[in-house]
């Protein structure tokens, strides 16, 4: 295996590890490095060697000039390639071509391109590349195709920087520290975009946003028979550029049955099967596995004094378990687990109707096994903080008169509210 390790890898006295391991750099498959470590690393070395820089006066400022330019604008190429590629799932409908982004690298276009797409995928693209345009446009316009800090003459033999013939590192470095917060910001955009699109709610037209702005807009669902709604309906329909009442109903049909826009309108969604007094039965149950801690008296041990190692104890925890399988379904059962694993993360609400059918599917699988099932239920009473997961899904679910009633009836979890609610 040894030897078939070695010939699967090349080494030389130039490029391979030594001491001290702390400046072994994992590359290739080792740590599986992709283009955003690439862009990156550029643009941290262009950083790092104008600090340098300007921090050593021995340092040649017409040599360190090239490899800092170059560096900044190839990690700024590998950014915007990376991110047309990124734009692919935001709007899936909208073919984004990602196969031609090797055979350029003139920066110009390949900027152009992604502010096409992304404009067309999504309107909140437009502050960010509005303000990210002058510092793209200052690298396109002095090297657009990766030459001028590579080689002092193009290939038509003709010199390159001659009219640009002084170039501050000082204020280079400043604006690349301005463009790697642009850069960061336009990243994270394009990350939360393709979450936010993965969950489904948006229509040709609007955005999860926009709709969340268009229920803001629309009256109480009540009021929607009185004559004035189609005079508001028209001029939603404007705002929001919808040329067919089709658009509009689309949207509309949307935000009736969305847990986070649906109370705009004045409309509360249920959750998928757990009722208030399912939630209580099992927090009562939940309980019992979590009582209320003694402190050990001086001189004992813990292990002799903690309820763990007390029959007593995991007698009752067996009862509540079996009590549980008893008196709450397999839905009830999978909503409460979705209600748990909603609320570690809880960013969309979309995600918990996911969790619960990811769930329902799995209960469904092992309803006729008690030992299966026995474990499923478990899992969850042996959770030290699914009060608190609980009352955050609640809470992202806007079932704010649950969230009061169980606070009312139980002690754990309205200290767990107090907690959350913070």
């Amino acid at each position: 295996m040894a030897s078939q390790q070695n010939e699967e890898r090349i080494f030389n006295n130039t490029f391979k590890g030594a001491q001290p391991t702390r400046l072994n750099a994992c590359v290739g498959n080792n740590g599986n490095p992709q283009q955003p470590e690439y862009a990156q690393g550029f643009i941290d070395a262009s950083l790092s060697l104008c600090k340098l820089v300007v921090e050593d006066t021995s340092c040649l400022v017409d040599h360190y000039i090239y490899p800092i330019a170059f560096s900044m604008r190839h990690g700024v190429e590998l950014w915007i390639k990376y991110f047309i590629t990124q734009l692919v799932p935001i709007r899936s409908e909208i073919p984004v071509d990602t196969i031609n982004l090797t055979a350029t690298h003139d920066i110009n276009i390949l900027w152009r391109e992604f502010k096409n797409y992304a404009h067309l995928k999504d309107s909140r693209f437009v502050d960010i590349t509005d303000r990210l345009d002058e510092y793209i446009n200052n690298i396109g316009e002095i090297d657009p195709t990766a030459q001028t800090f590579r080689y002092p003459f193009s290939n038509e033999s003709i010199k390159h920087l001659t009219k640009t013939p002084i170039i501050n590192i000082r204020n280079l470095g400043s604006r690349l520290v301005g463009l790697k917060d642009l850069i960061d910001e336009l990243r994270s955009l394009i990350y939360y975009l393709i979450e936010e699109y993965e969950t489904g709610s948006y229509t040709s037209k609007l955005s999860r946003a926009q709709l969340f702005e268009m229920a803001n807009a629309l009256p109480p669902k009540e009021e929607w028979a009185n004559e004035s709604f189609k005079e508001i309906r028209e001029n939603i329909k404007q705002q929001f550029a919808l040329a067919s009442n089709k658009d509009c109903i689309k949207a509309i049909d949307i935000i009736k049955l969305h847990y986070e826009m649906a109370p705009l309108i004045n409309v509360l969604i249920p959750l998928k099967a757990a009722t208030y007094i399912d939630l209580s039965s099992f927090l009562t149950h939940w309980s019992v596995f979590h009582p209320e801690r003694e402190e050990a008296p001086l001189g004992t041990s813990i292990f002799e004094f903690s309820p763990v190692f007390d029959s007593e104890s995991n007698r009752l925890e067996a009862e509540a378990l079996d009590n549980v399988t008893q008196e709450l379904s397999i839905e009830v059962l999978a909503d409460i687990a979705a209600l748990y694993e909603f609320g570690r993360l809880a960013q969309f609400s979309e995600d918990y109707e996911l969790k619960y059918k990811a769930r329902l599917d799995e209960v469904r699988l092992i309803r006729g096994d008690k030992a299966k099932v026995s474990e499923f239920i478990n899992h969850y009473l042996e959770k030290t903080n699914f009060n608190y997961c609980l009352c955050r899904s609640l809470k992202r679910l806007n079932q704010d008169e649950v969230i009061e009633a169980l606070a009312n009836d139980n002690s754990n979890f309205n200290k767990a509210v107090e907690k959350c609610l913070k």
